[in-house]
């Protein structure tokens, strides 16, 4: 009797089992299917496999930021009698020839090389310079930022090197003795008063108005026409001592004096910038020197 009872409990569970699975509302039956064969009227189940993941497709691949916008030109309008030999027309930077290596001086053992950049693009369109890179038969150069308008205080930041049409851009060996590179204004020639720099920037700074001195005495006007262009007073101008407005005005003929009063001039700002590498990456007498743009595309080449 007790064997009997038993067996109805154990066929009496497996129904429930079944019903169970066999339920759709059923959190199991997502992981159980039913199949097809039967034994003993009742459906058997087996175990699916879950589905593979779809396969991962990377994202676009986009431009790094920063650099110049493409020129509306492209490459297409180019002469193919233009392309140096051994670059196809797809290797050619959209401002190939639009930059150009305008002159260069490799230099000695003991004298600087000097490399000029000339922009020669259309309109109003500009074109960001820093990150090109020059490579020669002795090694290579990047292109680095420059302190567009240098103030007196010596803490501007550099930034990238940005040129419009007519901007030229002349590449040294030697060192910045401000440790930095700058883009010429009309008062830098007063820096030279206190740096060396090698070579030496344009002493041509703004012409003294005169007309703000008759007031002054003879002696201070005297000494005051007697200074260069860019030319700071010595520490004790040879003016009287009781010229108090004469001393006032010759106190600010120096750099922070010529900035404060003439960065506002539609001219203030060269179209010259001044780099300084501190090294010598092309050959003292033949080399081939390539300028690539931040793609590694071609923009000119120069023999010598």
């Amino acid at each position: 009797m007790a064997k009997v009872f038993g067996a109805a409990i154990l066929i009496l569970a497996l129904i429930v089992l079944i019903v169970i699975v066999r339920s759709d509302s059923n959190p199991l039956s997502r992981i159980f299917t039913r199949s097809s064969s039967t034994f003993g009227g009742f459906g058997t189940s087996t175990i699916s496999q879950r589905p593979s993941p779809p396969a991962y497709t990377p994202p676009p691949r986009t431009s790094p930021s920063g650099g110049s916008p493409p020129l509306a030109q492209t490459t297409s309008t180019i002469n193919p009698r233009d392309i140096p030999q051994g670059f196809t027309l797809a290797q050619l930077s959209p401002y190939f020839k639009k930059v150009r290596i305008a002159s260069l001086s490799a230099g000695s053992e003991t004298s600087y090389s000097v490399v000029t950049l000339r922009a020669g693009i259309s309109g109003s369109s500009t074109v960001n310079i820093t990150g090109w890179q020059f490579k020669s038969n002795r090694g290579g150069q990047i292109m680095p930022r420059a302190i567009n308008s240098y103030d007196p205080s010596g803490l501007t930041s550099e930034s990238d090197i940005v040129l419009k049409n007519g901007d030229f851009v002349r590449i040294y060996s030697t060192v910045s003795p401000i440790g930095k590179n700058l883009r010429l204004n009309s008062c830098v020639g007063y820096l030279e008063n206190h740096l060396n720099f090698n070579p030496r920037l344009s002493v041509s700074c703004p012409q003294i108005d005169y007309s703000g001195i008759s007031s002054f005495t003879g002696r201070c006007q005297d000494y005051i026409r007697s200074l260069g262009s860019c030319r700071e007073p010595v520490a004790n101008p040879p003016i009287p001592l009781t010229d108090y407005a004469c001393r006032d005005y010759v106190s600010v003929l120096n750099y922070r004096g010529c900035y404060d009063r003439h960065r506002g001039d539609s001219d203030f700002l060269k179209n010259e910038w001044r780099v300084w590498t501190g090294s010598k990456f092309l050959d003292f007498r033949h080399d081939r020197v390539y300028l690539f743009d931040t793609r590694g595309l071609l923009v000119d080449a120069y023999t010598y």
